[in-house]
């Protein structure tokens, strides 16, 4: 409990909490009663258990809570019930479980969620008696979904499940029959979605994966990269690796040296280009330019005034100020303290006589009182004297009193002002002998300018190589632009100057590349652009799978444009963020009547991505 102090000290605090509380809560009760009165019971329900958490002591809150929800649960159960005579059981069970949920007590919700599930459950049953395995499979798995641990929909499900797979087995077994790699590929890629240890899908799919992927690979055969009398050494150092390095290798683009053997497999034939190149127009410029530069240096001492001695100097006058004013104040309360002993003693005076004539008035009183025999206004006179000596009495004790504090007050404000006159002394000498040792002028450095001049040297290659690409098979050309190499850098450089700017202290000399240095990087320069080139072109002819592919699928050809998709698909690389593949995997999956789980677990190695 807290002690009367502290509820004391809390009791503001708690009132303002109490308020902010109470005007929640009513907020919350009156948006419940609100969507209770428009029949939006899930709202009214959220309302008041809003209210219900700011007060749960509050009855009436309760109440209306526990009421929404059985409204709400109602409300599920009216739209289940609607469901489950319409022959749809799957859709009913999510209103009648929900029901339950809210409202434990409501037994219409139970025996109408254990009859829709029983349905579901029976349906499932029937469609996997009837080979319809994906709508058994479905079906269990939408119960495990609302009942992870439901023991007949589970064994449903996994019976389902090895079905499936065993069917898209099946099914890739008879498209490699048929020479149709890529539908069988796809159906793997299901058999695994079901089953992902099935040993006969890995073995396959990995199988016919590697064997598309190798017939996608996009092959640049190099030939001669010539040049003009002073490019001619630029084409001994483009080969097949300096080209490899800079290609993301996860792509199904090799650069060879040679032409590759012909493939065994006379189904197709290998995809690629010859390319050659011809340097021409090389170029090395060194050129300098002067400019003038300005730094600073330390050339000597000299004298300048120093700004701390005006301050020094305007603090001690202020504090010879604040003494004269302290002085003046001690004056003046000396001067208070004997007039305020004055006027306390001439109180005093007062107040002593007032007494003594109170006295005499008291005494006067009680002996009329004596004599009279209790006569009636017979002491009218001395009762008369004796209220106005005491009236005068107390006034007199009152002005003592004032008097006392006064003197009392004069005395302290003499104690104060002393002290106070002792401080200000006390600083005023303090700053008077900071000023007396504050120098009016300091000595500083002295800084002079100088000029040197700098020598900018640049140098710079550029080279252009004419790329000529052409097909295979024959002189079809696939390639042909030109691409240049460039390489620029620059340097500066002025002699030593010791003795004035740090800067120049040092010689900086140039640190420039040589002749041979800048034809190496021009060379690497028009190698990138040359990658960059056939990247370029590799990507316009996996495009083109995926042009091919939309075609086939305008027209029809369904098996035609799975197969090109799939095709498109398996010339990806790990850094391609084409929008387009996702694309080409929902079309797959659509044509083949799969998911895109099935494509992606086909072309990616067995896992999903």
């Amino acid at each position: 409990m807290f002690s009367a102090p502290l509820r004391r000290a809390l009791a503001p605090l708690l009132l303002v909490v109490a308020l902010g509380c109470g005007g929640a809560f009513r907020q919350a009760m009156d948006r419940g009663d609100a969507m209770a009165a428009s029949g939006n019971w899930d709202a009214a329900a959220a309302a008041y258990a809003e209210a219900v958490q700011l007060d749960p002591e509050d009855e009436e809150a309760r109440a209306k809570l526990q009421q929404a929800k059985r409204s709400q649960a109602a409300r599920r159960v009216e739209k289940a019930k609607a469901l489950l005579a319409a022959g749809n059981a799957r859709d009913a069970m999510v209103p009648f479980f929900e029901a339950t949920k809210i409202d434990p007590s409501n037994a219409e919700a139970r025996d109408g969620y254990a009859r829709a599930k029983s349905k579901v459950l029976t349906d499932a049953e029937t469609a996997l008696a009837q080979g319809q395995l994906k709508l058994a499979y479905e079906l269990a798995r939408h119960v495990l979904l609302i009942e992870p641990a439901d023991g007949q929909a589970a064994a449903l499900e996994a019976k389902a499940k090895e079905k499936i797979a065993e069917a898209a087995v099946a099914r890739a077994e008879e498209s490699e029959k048929k020479g149709l790699l890529s539908l069988a590929l796809v159906d793997y890629g299901e058999a695994l979605q079901f089953a992902p240890r099935h040993p006969r899908a890995q073995e396959r799919a990995a199988d016919i994966r590697g064997r598309l992927r190798t017939q996608v690979t996009y092959w640049v055969a190099l030939k001669n990269f010539d040049g003009e009398k002073r490019t001619d050494d630029f084409g001994a150092d483009v080969n097949a690796d300096v080209l490899s390095r800079q290609i993301d290798p996860s792509l199904p683009l090799r650069v060879v040296s040679s032409m590759p053997a012909e493939p065994k497999d006379k189904s197709y034939r290998l995809q690629g280009m010859r390319l050659g190149g011809v340097f021409r127009n090389y170029q090395f410029d060194r050129t300098s330019s002067r400019a003038d530069r300005r730094c600073e240096y330390v050339c000597g001492k000299q004298q300048k005034p120093n700004p701390q001695y005006a301050t020094a100097e305007a603090e001690m006058r202020a504090a010879q100020s604040a003494l004269g004013s302290a002085e003046g104040r001690v004056s003046a309360a000396k001067a208070a303290v004997p007039a305020a002993e004055r006027a306390r003693d001439s109180a005093k005076q007062r107040a002593d006589s007032a007494r003594q004539e109170l006295s005499r008035a008291e005494q006067d009183l009680s002996s009329c009182k004596s004599s009279s025999g209790g006569q009636a206004n017979a002491c009218n006179a001395e009762q008369q004297r004796r209220d106005r000596a005491k009236t005068e009495a107390d006034r007199a004790e009152t002005d003592q009193r004032d008097a006392e504090r006064a003197l009392d007050d004069a005395k302290g404000e003499q104690s104060d002002a002393e002290s106070d006159l002792t401080f200000k002394r006390m600083d005023a000498e303090s700053k008077k002998r900071a000023f007396e040792s504050t120098p009016s002028t300091i000595e500083v450095d002295k800084i002079c300018p100088h000029r040197y001049s700098v020598e900018t040297v640049r140098v710079a290659g550029e080279v252009e190589c004419v790329l000529r690409g052409e097909g295979l098979y024959d002189t079809t050309p696939v390639l042909s632009r030109p691409v240049t190499g460039r390489f620029a850098t620059e340097d500066e450089t002025f002699p030593a100057q010791p003795g004035l700017c740090a800067e120049v202290a040092k010689a900086d000399p140039l640190r420039l590349p040589s002749e041979a240095d800048v034809k190496a990087q021009v060379l690497a320069s028009a190698i990138s652009a040359t990658t960059t080139e056939i990247v370029g072109t590799f990507d316009g002819y996996r495009r083109n799978y995926l042009a091919r592919a939309r075609e086939a699928e305008r027209d029809g050809r369904a098996d035609e444009a799975a197969d090109l998709y799939l095709r498109f698909l398996l010339t990806r690389g790990e850094k391609d963020k084409s929008p387009d593949f996702d694309t080409a995997k929902k079309a797959l999956a659509k044509l083949r009547g799969v998911e895109k789980t099935a494509v992606e677990l086909a072309i990616s190695s067995g896992s999903a991505g």
